[in-house]
């Protein structure tokens, strides 16, 4: 019953949500990448997207659900 609101319906549990959130496939991309010297997949401008929507996410709500615009940075 974790994390539902009502105890109608179906819940639909994920047997391992370390796997579904994709946490093993990350960690094996970061070490293959460390061996074979390349770039890991989500890479630095992955990450600077992610941080720009979650910093526009909490600053919208911030001005009640206004949509907000974010500067990019092109120097990634």
């Amino acid at each position: 019953m974790e994390k539902i609101g009502t105890k109608q319906g179906w819940s639909r549990p994920s047997p391992d949500e370390n796997w579904m959130f994709g946490y093993p496939q990350e960690i094996q991309d970061f070490m293959e990448a460390i061996t074979t010297g390349r770039e890991p997949k989500s890479g630095m401008l992955a990450a600077s997207d992610t941080v720009g929507v979650l910093y526009a996410a909490y600053l919208s709500a911030e001005h009640k659900g206004e949509e907000v615009e974010i500067p990019l940075d092109s120097t990634i």
